[in-house]
């Protein structure tokens, strides 16, 4: 909950406070998101193991993820519970050491469908001031 309280609760609000819309905001809680997880790459093997293929990989997803999550924060009414509880529930299912080596690119790959389809339709509708179509 801490997490998101700060991603979307906090951060997205703030920015789009600030006159941007829901996609910059979303990709500049990306772009800050992925700086949190940097420590990471030097304290758990699985992201020691990155190459440069995977690290982009995961890059794309992490702004795929904020999308999505900005996009549930806004249309679950700014319900931080609700975006933490995606969050927890895609880390428990992608990180699950059973069934990472399919699941988790499944998944990841959903997301990343969800959010182009996301940022597509809000650019088309002109909806990408405000909030995500």
């Amino acid at each position: 909950v801490g997490e998101e309280a700060g991603w979307r609760g906090f951060a997205v609000e703030h920015l789009m406070r600030g006159g941007r819309g829901a996609l910059p905001a979303a990709s500049i809680v990306a772009a800050v998101w992925a700086g949190w997880h940097l420590p990471l790459f030097f304290l758990v093997a699985s992201f020691q193991g990155f190459g440069p293929a995977l690290l982009g990989g995961w890059l794309i997803g992490l702004l795929a993820g904020s999308v999505v999550l900005t996009w549930i924060y806004h249309g679950g009414r700014h319900s931080i519970l609700l975006v933490a509880a995606w969050h927890t529930a895609f880390n428990l299912t992608a990180g699950t050491a059973a069934t990472a080596d399919l699941v988790a690119p499944v998944t990841s790959t959903l997301v990343m469908v969800a959010a182009a389809v996301i940022a597509l339709r809000s650019l088309r509708s002109g909806r990408h001031g405000s909030r995500l179509a």
